[in-house]
């Protein structure tokens, strides 16, 4: 099963694509799309392989390269949200696209274990769909035309894919973290020439925390946006 919506949204708006701040938004959803392919992929090898026993060894090497390479890339919006390119926060837009970099290679690419968890598959999911209906929406507002589903899809569907999506994170991470202590990543003991001392487990235990204070705040942050956009009480 493909899920081809998002690509027939951004042909739609081809012709005007000389525009070309609207390319990058372009690209990006239809890699997005690609992820999707990636997922439907994954999930039909798992049904026709009896003798395998993680799913997640077929999903994993079908998603990861459009995965690691958009989310990588994301470290640009920031620039475009400071720039004034795109009309959101540089600094929410900075927390959310470093923490999406972090889970791709510092647990998913890093840690094989996080793979397994089920967090894998439901942030894998969250991320593809807030992302492709997000950068299908930048596409029409820098051609000069959004359709109002779009926009309806932009400031609801994160009501349930942003938790959705943390969720995700936290069961990876969680996972990584027993992995981190196992093997010692990030670890630096004492004595050493430095003279500094690092437990890899201890601060992936401080970016727990920061999820605490920094998803409520970004969730508010939505829902007020969505008010403003939607006129909604």
């Amino acid at each position: 099963m493909r899920f081809s919506v998002p690509y027939s949204i951004l042909t739609s708006y081809a012709p005007r694509l000389r525009h070309s701040p609207s390319i990058p938004n372009s690209l990006a959803a239809v890699c997005l799309t690609s992820t999707f392919d990636g997922i439907s992929i994954g999930s039909c090898r798992d049904k026709e392989d009896e003798e395998r026993s993680d799913w997640s060894k077929n999903l994993y090497p079908a998603v990861f390269l459009p995965l690691a390479l958009f989310q990588t890339a994301a470290v640009l919006e920031v620039v475009h949200c400071a720039v004034g390119l795109v009309r959101s926060s540089p600094i929410v837009t900075a927390i959310q696209v470093a923490s999406r970099v972090f889970v791709v290679w510092a647990f998913l690419w890093l840690i094989p274990e996080s793979r397994s968890s089920f967090g894998f598959p439901l942030l894998l999911t969250a991320w593809t769909v807030t992302e492709v209906i997000r950068y299908s929406f930048y596409t029409g507002g820098l051609l000069g035309s959004t359709p109002y589903l779009l926009t309806w899809l932009r400031y609801t569907f994160f009501i349930i894919l942003y938790p959705m999506g943390v969720t995700g994170e936290l069961a990876c991470l969680l996972v990584s973290m027993a992995q981190y202590r196992k093997r010692r990543y990030l670890t630096i003991d004492m004595p050493n020439p430095a003279n500094v001392a690092c437990d890899g487990a201890f601060l992936l235990g401080l970016v727990i925390v920061s999820y605490v204070f920094l998803f409520p705040k970004m969730y508010l942050h939505m829902f007020s946006q969505r008010r403003k956009v939607l006129k909604t009480d």
